[in-house]
């Protein structure tokens, strides 16, 4: 409806990935996670990137990973920002506490 004719809308959870046009050169996150999806790695070409807003302690970062030929993941990039979080299936079970104007994410426990 826009005028793109190379566009291709999936309604589904994220978390799974779209492993029917897989591999991917890129996987990029526009929600924060709470760790990396093995869905994500899985659907990503060796040497593509995955570019994801991820929890890390007491602040969202923006991590940018290279998928080695081995299979693994190295960082190329960490800078903080904010983004709403992951829901469904793949959502963290961390907690939101208010503080007046601040809104504070604990993980669960005592």
């Amino acid at each position: 409806a826009a005028g793109f004719d190379d566009v291709t809308v999936i309604l589904g959870d994220g978390g799974y990935g779209y492993p029917a046009h897989a591999p991917y050169d890129r996987v990029i996150l526009t929600v924060g996670a709470a760790d990396v999806l093995p869905a994500w790695v899985e659907q990503l070409r060796p040497e593509g990137v995955l570019v994801l807003p991820i929890q890390l302690g007491a602040g969202m970062y923006s991590a940018a990973l290279r998928k080695r030929r081995d299979g693994t993941l190295i960082g190329e990039s960490l800078v903080p920002c904010g983004f709403i979080r992951l829901r469904g299936a793949f959502a963290s079970d961390e907690r939101e506490v208010r503080l007046g104007y601040w809104h504070v994410y604990v993980e669960p426990g005592p």
